[in-house]
């Protein structure tokens, strides 16, 4: 039996005396032997010929002088955005998406799959990030190399998200190291549902993610969900007794029984409560029920605020065991931990009325 001819047009040229002796070793081989050595470097073959086939196919590149990804920022409903940073140990990946109030977001999947209480998420935050990740341009092209070259083998940012529209588009960015010039990042980004070849981006969005620290920064940390405008009327009560009361009269606030203007002391406090940011969550289910039922039973200090339509929203603040903690109607699920300012507005005498009411002002219907 003769050897295959693959194998023998990968042997060098020998003599008669030889191949007599190879011709009566390969006659004492089983055909079943030489079937298996002939499957294996056939396989072996076509495996080099697919690879190479494969290998060949560039991915795309992405256009200069253009945003690696081109969207409208205000049509995206869903955003995936994974960190890993092996140095800090600071990985982990989040799934948020807006809710039926436009400029709202909320957190569907929070890393470690925590069961947060509050999922409110900061929607200033990301909304600006979006829009900024819409203005970032791509500057040059990277050069040929693994992508371990360039920090995207394992990136440190990854965005994901989907615009409203026909087909719920979906996108995607991946950050990775800083580039020579050290203003611009090496990036990927999809072209056509691939990712593309490597490519160096510029802009504020990159700014702006090296200040998501870890996930809270991504939290809605601004207790209140409304502004001091949203606010026709306040009271601030102390230990179960009205403290004192203020209503809108134009750009100013007046005490309602009497009708006389406050200082501008009153509206710095409603802007002091509305804007009060907190320290912490209370991230287990439990604890933060059982912080709720004590402010809702006990608070020491409560905010009643009244929208111009009469509907009302009550902000409550205690402290026990070295701790100051809140929570607000309008967030029913959370609680948090607060800062000692937060006492601050019960604390100071309340605001002297100083001026008549201004003629043309308005009392709010009470």
């Amino acid at each position: 039996m003769k050897p295959p001819l693959l194998i023998r047009s990968q042997v060098a040229p020998i003599s008669a005396c030889k191949l007599a002796t190879a011709a009566y070793d390969v006659n004492a081989m089983s055909l079943r032997h030489w079937s298996v050595f002939f499957l294996v470097f056939l396989g072996l073959g076509f495996s080099t010929g697919c690879s190479r086939r494969e290998g060949s196919e560039k991915p795309p590149q992405l256009a200069l002088k253009l945003p690696p990804a081109g969207f409208a920022p205000e049509s995206v409903t869903e955003l995936s955005l994974a960190k890993n940073d092996a140095r800090s140990n600071d990985i982990w990946t989040a799934r948020l998406v807006r809710t039926t109030r436009q400029s709202d977001w909320q957190v569907t999947s929070a890393p470690q799959g925590a069961d947060l209480p509050d999922r409110l998420a900061d929607s200033t935050f990301i909304n600006h990030l979006m829009d900024l990740v819409s203005q970032l341009m791509v500057v040059e092209q990277a050069p040929n190399g693994p992508l371990s070259n360039f920090g995207l083998e394992n990136p440190l940012f990854t965005l994901r998200w989907r615009s409203e529209g026909a087909g719920q588009i979906e996108q995607e960015l991946r950050i990775g190291d800083t580039a020579s010039d050290g203003q611009g990042v090496f990036a990927q980004a999809l072209v056509g549902g691939k990712l593309s070849h490597p490519a160096v981006i510029r802009g504020s969005a990159l700014q702006m993610l090296g200040m998501v620290r870890d996930f809270s920064v991504l939290r809605r940390r601004r207790i209140a969900t409304f502004d001091p405008d949203d606010v026709d009327h306040f009271e601030l009560w102390q230990g179960g007794k009205r403290k004192w009361q203020a209503e809108r009269a134009g750009d100013d606030w007046k005490e309602p029984r009497s009708g006389r203007l406050y200082s501008a002391e009153a509206g710095r406090t409603l802007e002091q409560l509305t804007f009060l940011r907190a320290e912490s969550f209370a991230d287990s289910p439990d604890e933060a029920k059982k912080i709720r039922e004590r402010l809702e039973k006990s608070a020491e200090y409560r905010a009643r605020f009244f929208d111009r339509e009469g509907h009302a929203t009550e902000f409550q603040v205690g402290s026990w065991d070295g701790k100051i903690w809140a929570r607000i109607s309008t967030r029913v699920d959370g609680a948090f931990s607060v800062p000692v300012e937060a006492m601050k507005p019960w604390l100071l005498p309340a605001p002297t009325p100083v001026s008549p009411t201004r003629a043309g002002a308005k009392s709010a219907p009470k």
